[in-house]
């Protein structure tokens, strides 16, 4: 191929027609990269007087060197790597259009950057002589090309910075200080990239610092462009990159930035900018504000609130009109509302709340609907940042934020809705507990709107973020003025699903209704049977709506799962029917398909066995979506030219990207879930199935596209097991080891933290079922060596991370640590949980296999740096307390110094391990009273952790406190102890009753009490019984708390409603602590009229005393 047929080729390449440019395409991909190249010059060369081709040339140029470097320089020889270098050089000094200068300057930066190696050698010395020379002229032009290869190839200078960084800064004041505004943006943009990519050198820092009043001032006088990677663009990166260099200039920053941001006549895109240079900065130092600007955060408040009140009264009508929530006609309000929500979240509430309230209560006090919308929308977006700081006054705030739902304006309406809907989730369950009397009305109140489509159905939705964390007892002193409302606004709306703003609010309020239903549980009985055929009646007559239809489905569902089988039996089995055939062809992208799939697995826990017919029709679509294989294509970098919806885009290193359609990894995922569910409730119905499911979980545990598909298919293992309980062991077993390889194996190479967790849970709960008949020697041995794998694992990956500094003031840099660490304890917590499965079984037949995996757990504790690994920790050692052989301490001589040490921990959670492990050998004291030294020296640091000033400040910390109770109760009931101790240990146990955190340790302790009592206990009675009014009200707390249906006793009782679990075990406990009631109450009936018992306590008391 000729020059003339390559240029003619070329203009091919950009043809509109499409398949002229796509056999083009073909044809330019059969040319080998040296022959492009060396044709690209040549057309240089010889269309010198055409500035369009030569820029197309140099475009093209940079492009296949960019994508194919390594091949195309490997094949050239020196010579020709040479005439290269030296031709690019010569271009750009003999070029006089300044734009083909550029464009040649790019081509420069891209060569260099492929010419500097790991060390900071540049190999290609012109690049540096020319850099050298352009920096050193008068001329400004060779000043400006300079900047542009700096701007593409910030690292052109690699080990010689200290050589051209006084001429670099000269050059950069001099053309920051130009007339010329594209010269003034330039070198903004190439300091920053600059300082960006050299952000360890401590001599690039104070250049890029001394700059920053330079880099405001062009920001200020290029603000006009319209341009997101202008000046003004590049410094929001630095703030986010590099903002230490920001420090000293903070104020200076804020005026320029404030200003502009505040500047209405200035372009949306400078605004957006600079409301971005504050963000950024503050989110990457969340300290810095305070200590380099502190009167700066009410100005910064002030302004993002003002950009909120932008609205226009000109669309209302558009604003009416619209079903969704993003308004782009308003982008201004958009970005700062965003805004303050990120602000929130970087710096502490304490600081945040005093500058935020005083500025939106007057707004709110402003006639002017845009102040009210906006100061409403504010308090929507502090919510989450300031949640501990907002949540003691939060009953003051929304008593004051629910009057916005009368306002005159629809908006205003709408944001109050939205304010309430969104602080449900933020502040829950405290708003719900403490501001269900102002809440509920309000939104009952805006569902009249109907007028309003818009705000009805965000009233709606309010209403579904209320009720997913409200408590039963509260859902239903609203229940019938709830339902009554809803089923109000459908039956007024439910003709008009013409209109789309109208499907909106009935899919709201079915979704609704089911939110409702599910916080209610049982309560939703005297309410299903007049509800249930109306949203069938939904389902039989919307037609093509396919989104309403699921929603309906999903709440039938959930109305159902609420109610229980016994009342909704009939219903399910009716609905069933009717979905049934629809069920078989629902394709995989259908709307309704997610909806159908979780439904179906609700009806299947509602009817357990009862659902096995029709596993046949739901079988089959949920077989077809788990097996779903996605496409993938392999493209090259520069032909993504926009990325197409439902498809995920991953570089596979070079200039290559996989594009992998995701449309069905989400049903993929669901329908693995589904397959969980219907194996775990239908047990031996789901037989037939069983075969197709095992192969496909295990195919499926490699599928490395969604964790999601892995976890279920590890998940769903056990369940396998016990469906073919009755086929015998050697079913079971051949089922097991295939499982047990599969996870074994993928677990080889799998590094993904939380996907390990989920394995082991899953070789965890196989055990349980497994038992120990039905697991061999080597599977034993097999499964230790797995445990002792990822201890190893776990301690390189800790080692290996960077050691946290404190000093640190990177919000992403910690961030992305907790979640870390977060992974990390999940992983430890899933080791014990395998841990605690294998002991549990085998006991002390694999003690002695298991020494290395305790030795391990001292090890974690002794060089602990993070909590979880005390804890964790701690827990393997429970196990071997609890399962191993003989006197633990006489193995393990660092054993009982560590527990004491561990009771006086900061962590409650550690705490708790501790405590847990003393109770145990309470317990073991029968079979091993070689732990009678152990129990009397732990006493006294149990009592002082029992006893702490923040013994009871947190739910964690409450659980420890009665954990250590409870061992208090274990070692009261098994050890003998020297009178003295033993009345003393008795008189504590008592003053520290009740508990009803611990639903795990309750049985204990209120076993023991009930012992003490029957048996008369002197010590627990007191001289002449005077702790029998202490023993009552114990007791009275307890029943009462788990027979009243509302909360008595705010606070006390509604928390000790879950007291025990409602399992053998817990409802045995209340039926011995009932028993002790009505023994008390024969002998001294007088107790019931005793202080704090009104009339209605005293009958619910009565009905417990009297039941038999």
């Amino acid at each position: 191929m000729d020059v003339n047929q390559f240029a003619e080729l070329i203009q091919r390449l950009q043809s509109s027609d499409n398949e002229i440019r796509k056999k083009a395409e073909e044809q330019y991909e059969q040319v080998d990269g040296p022959t492009k190249v060396a044709l690209l010059f040549e057309c240089y060369n010889q269309f010198a007087s055409s500035t369009e081709v030569r820029s197309t040339v140099l475009v093209f140029l940079r492009r296949v060197l960019s994508r194919d470097w390594d091949a195309i320089w490997e094949k050239l020889n020196e010579e020709n790597k040479q005439k290269i270098l030296s031709k690019v050089l010569e271009m750009i000094v003999h070029e006089s259009d300044i734009s083909i200068k550029k464009k040649i300057a790019d081509l420069i930066a891209e060569i260099a950057s492929n010419l500097i190696d790991d060390s900071g050698d540049m190999s290609w010395q012109g690049v540096l002589e020319l850099m050298d020379h352009c920096l050193k002229t008068e001329d400004l032009t060779a000043n400006y090309i300079a900047l542009l290869i700096l701007r593409g190839c910030p690292i052109v200078f690699g080990n010689k910075l200290d050589h051209f960084l006084p001429n670099l800064k000269t050059v950069l004041e001099k053309c920051m200080a130009s007339p010329d505004l594209q010269i003034k943006s330039t070198a903004v943009r190439a300091v920053i990239a600059f300082a960006v990519d050299n952000d360890e050198e401590k001599d690039v820092i104070r250049l890029m610092t001394a700059l920053v009043p330079n880099v405001l001032q062009v920001c200020n006088e290029t603000s006009d462009e319209d341009d997101a990677d202008g000046a003004l663009g590049e410094f929001a990166e630095l703030a986010s990159s590099l903002p230490k260099c920001l420090n000293t200039h903070m104020n200076q920053v804020l005026q320029v930035c404030l200003a502009l941001a505040a500047n209405r006549e200035k372009n949306e895109m400078c605004r957006q900018n600079a409301i971005e240079v504050i963000c950024s900065y503050m989110e990457s130092a969340p300290k810095g504000l305070k200590k380099y600007a502190p009167g700066a955060l009410s100005p910064i408040i002030e302004t993002l609130l003002s950009c909120m009140t932008e609205l226009d009264d000109e669309v209302i009508q558009e604003w009416l009109n619209e079903i969704e929530e993003e308004e782009d006609y308003e982008d201004i309000p958009i970005i700062a509302e965003s805004a303050i929500d990120r602000v929130a979240c970087c710096i502490n509430g304490k600081t945040m709340l005093p500058a935020f309230l005083p500025l939106v209560e007057r707004l709110l006090a402003n006639e002017d609907w845009k102040m009210k919308h906006a100061a409403l929308r504010a308090f929507s977006a502090v919510g989450e940042g300031c949640q501990r700081s907002m949540e003691p006054h939060i009953e003051q705030i929304m008593v004051h934020i629910t009057k916005y739902v009368n306002d005159g304006h629809p908006r205003v309406q709408y944001a109050a809705c939205n304010a309430i809907g969104q602080m449900s989730s933020d502040f829950a369950p405290t708003l719900q507990k403490k501001c269900h009397s102002a809440v509920i009305p309000a939104l009952l109140e805006s569902l009249d709107r109907t007028d309003v489509p818009r705000v009805c159905a965000h009233a709606a939705s309010a209403l579904v973020n209320f009720a997913e964390e409200c408590p039963k007892s509260i859902i239903g002193q609203y229940l019938p003025y709830i339902l009554q409302k809803l089923e109000n606004v459908l039956s007024a709306v439910f003709n008009r699903l013409g209109d789309k703003r109208y499907q909106v609010v009935v899919e709201n309020i079915v979704t609704a209704i089911a939110s409702v239903a599910e916080a209610a549980e049982e309560l939703f009985k005297e309410h299903h049977a007049r509800l249930i055929p109306n949203l069938v009646h939904i389902l039989q007559n919307v037609g093509e709506l396919k989104e309403l239809r699921g929603k309906t489905i999903e709440c039938i569902s959930l109305i159902g799962y609420a109610v229980g089988k016994e009342n909704f039996h009939s219903s399910a089995i009716e609905i069933l029917n009717l979905l049934g055939d629809g069920m078989k062809d629902l394709a995989i992208d259908d709307p309704q398909y997610s909806y159908m799939i979780s439904s179906w697995t609700r009806f299947c826990s509602i009817l357990g066995a009862d659902f096995a017919p029709f596993l046949p029709v739901v079988m089959d679509p949920v077989l077809r979506a788990a097996r779903y294989r996605p496409d993938f294509n392999i493209f090259n970098n520069e032909d993504i030219q926009e990325q197409e919806d439902g498809v995920e885009y991953h570089g596979i290193g070079g200039e290559k990207t996989v594009g992998i359609r995701t449309s069905g990894l989400e049903e993929k995922a669901t329908a693995c879930d589904m397959l969980v569910a219907f194996a775990k409730e239908m047990k031996e119905a789901f037989m037939p199935y069983v075969v197709d499911v095992y192969e496909l979980a295990i195919k499926n545990l490699d599928f490395g596209l969604h964790d999601g598909v892995r976890t279920a298919s590890a998940e769903i293992m056990p369940f396998l097991l016990v469906c073919v309980e009755k086929q015998g062991l050697e079913d079971k077993r051949r089922l097991w080891c295939e499982f047990l390889k599969a996870l074994t194996t993928s677990m080889e190479e799998e590094d993904d933290v939380e996907i390990l967790a989920s394995f082991m849970s899953a070789i965890g709960s196989c055990i349980e079922v497994m038992k120990t008949d039905g697991i061999a020697e080597d599977e034993v041995k097999l499964i230790i060596q797995v445990l002792l794998k990822q201890l190893e694992n776990y301690g390189k990956r800790m080692s290996d991370r960077p050691a946290e500094d404190e000093d640190d003031d990177d919000a992403e840099a910690k961030e992305e640590l907790d979640y870390f660490m977060e992974l990390e304890a999940s992983c430890l917590g899933a080791i014990s949980d395998l841990t605690h499965s294998l002991m549990k079984e085998f006991k002390e037949s694999i003690f002695e296999g298991m020494i290395n995996v305790f030795n391990c757990a001292i090890q974690l504790i002794e060089g602990s740096k993070q909590y979880f690994e005390r804890q964790w920790g701690m827990c393997l050692l429970d196990d071997a307390i609890e399962f191993g052989v003989g006197h633990l301490p006489t193995r393990f001589p660092k054993l009982i110094p560590i527990m004491y040490k561990l009771l006086g921990d900061e962590y409650p959670e550690v705490r708790q391990a501790a405590s847990y492990g003393f109770g145990v050998m309470a317990i073991r004291y029968s079979q091993v009273q070689d732990y009678r030294n152990e129990i009397m020296s732990c006493l006294e640091p149990l009592a002082a952790m029992i006893q702490r000033e923040d013994a009871r400040a947190t739910e964690e910390s409450t659980v420890a406190t009665e954990n250590a109770i409870s061992a208090f109760a274990k070692i009261i009931l098994n050890v003998p102890l020297p009178e003295e101790a033993y009345g003393k240990v008795v008189e504590m146990f008592l003053s520290w009753l009740p508990t009803y955190s611990d639903t795990e340790e309750s049985p204990y302790i209120y076993a023991c009490l009930v012992t003490l009592f029957e048996k008369q206990d002197p010590h627990l009675f007191g001289p002449e019984n005077q702790n029998l009014p202490r023993i009552f009200l114990v007791g009275k707390f307890i029943t009462i708390a788990f027979h009243a249906l509302t909360p008595i006793l705010p606070g006390l009782l509604s928390i000790a409603n879950e007291a025990f679990n409602d399992d053998d075990i817990g409802n045995g406990a209340k039926r011995r602590v009932e028993n002790l009631m009505r023994t008390i109450y024969a002998s001294f009936p007088q107790f019931a009229q005793q202080d704090g018992i009104d009339d209605h306590l005293r009958g619910v008391l009565q009905k417990v005393l009297s039941s038999q």
